[in-house]
């Protein structure tokens, strides 16, 4: 089993940090999942890898904490199931419970967008599948790798309403409870709607998100739906039913801009994602589209971090000429606190960019405590002309340090994350 993952290459130049250098950036926990995942792209062989858990102490229950809320469990506990690599047995078992759920809910995942890909497909809608369950299909070893718990759709805003109304006709339902009069302003100022499917005959269902946009307008503009249609490729499925995807350039444009701009490598699995695309299609990768991309929209700075630490953290070469050394920040995730997960973002954007472009950060990010989102907008009853208003009760929310997390969706990301307490996976 171990020949799945390719061989160490040392004669190749990499900037991957020596194990000391990690030690003296991170914990011991931290660097043990970086060893791990090096050793799935084939930087670091196992033998370092046992080493260093054996040598080390390991506070294991951090550990699984730590990879729990990067979203990583499936992704360590099939690396070290493929490499027997030896972990607290009990942890083992966890992770093992973890992956057995998963598997049941990924098979929905893939269920559910066939389903809506069909819907599309019927009405004459071009939906781009990315990130999540796409992106764990095409570009990791196997799709059981990786965890997700959205499908992920990038639409044309004008298809927005037809696609949700076929939605609801086939028995899903909107995840937060947006009024018609209030559908306006969500397509206007927000990026993305998400719908719950129906349950499967195990009781499993998944969420499907629509996006419109990549990003919110306060963190910048990106290219959208028409750039990334018109580099959509159609090929034929094995049951004979048409269908279309995005190259690797694009794909990796796509699911990145969420990755290093929106997010800022918050979670771990969004590293991993990304060296996961650009090693398996390395010679379909346009690097200097992508270079082109990011300058064009302000967010160099973005790519660089992520580049830097594809190269320092995991030991991927990325055949990206003249990248400065750029600062970025990993494991910033450390629970579902809307403050502290913003001034994580925004610090780790700050330290990429001058100081003029870090006011612009500071005040863009600043925007997203005050702006209304969609939870705020599903518990208003008034008109729409009245949404704006509600910038005053989220001041109020910031002053008083009340983060109003308290709602069913932020439980349900809670057991996704702890795995407890969950009839879905």
């Amino acid at each position: 089993m171990a020949a799945i993952f390719p061989q160490p290459q040392p004669d190749k130049p990499l900037k991957m940090l020596a194990i000391s250098e990690l030690k003296n950036r991170f914990t011991n926990e931290q660097v043990l999942i970086i060893l791990i995942t090096r050793m799935y792209f084939g930087t670091q062989d196992d033998q370092t890898v046992r080493h260093f858990a054996a040598t080390n102490p390991i506070d294991w229950q951090a550990w699984y904490q730590l990879i729990a809320v990067n979203q990583i469990r499936n992704f360590i506990f099939n690396t070290i199931n493929h490499t027997n690599i030896p972990i607290d047995p009990l942890i083992y078992d966890t992770l093992k419970k973890d992956f057995l759920g998963w598997t049941m809910f990924s098979d929905r995942q893939t269920e559910v967008l066939q389903e809506v890909l069909q819907l599309c497909e019927q009405a004459g809608i071009r939906a781009i599948p990315h990130k999540g369950r796409t992106l764990a299909q095409k570009y990791y070893r196997s799709s059981d790798f990786r965890e997700g718990a959205d499908v992920d759709l990038l639409i044309d805003k004008k298809d927005f309403r037809l696609l949700m109304k076929l939605l609801l006709d086939n028995g899903y339902r909107l995840y937060y409870e947006i009024k018609e009069h209030q559908l306006g302003f969500v397509l206007r100022f927000m990026r993305e709607l998400a719908f719950r499917s129906p349950e499967n005959r195990w009781g499993i269902s998944c969420n499907v998100e629509l996006k419109w946009k990549l990003v919110e307008d306060f963190w910048g503009k990106f290219q959208g739906h028409a750039y990334f249609a018109s580099h959509l490729q159609r090929y034929v499925a094995d049951d004979g039913t048409l269908l279309a995807e995005l190259p690797p350039t694009y794909d990796f444009l796509c699911v990145s801009v969420h990755h290093l701009v929106r997010e800022s490598l918050l979670k771990f699995k969004y590293l991993v994602d990304l060296a996961c695309i650009a090693q398996a299609a390395p010679g379909e990768m346009d690097w200097a589209e992508i270079q082109a991309q990011y300058a064009a929209h302000g967010f160099a700075p973005h790519l660089w971090s992520g580049i830097n630490a594809m190269q320092e953290i995991i030991g991927l070469s990325v055949p990206v000429a003249g990248v400065p050394a750029t600062h970025y920040r990993l494991f910033a995730k450390t629970g579902n606190r809307n403050r502290s997960v913003l001034m994580n973002k925004i610090a780790h954007a700050n330290a990429k960019v001058a100081l003029r472009a870090r006011i612009r950060t500071n005040l863009r990010g600043g925007l997203q405590l005050f702006v209304p989102n969609l939870q705020d907008i599903a518990l208003s009853n008034g008109p729409a002309w009245t949404i704006p208003f509600l910038v005053v009760k989220k001041i109020y929310r910031f002053i008083s340090g009340s983060s109003g997390s308290s709602s069913s969706h932020h439980k349900f990301v809670k057991r996704i994350q702890d795995g407890s307490g969950r009839k879905n996976p």
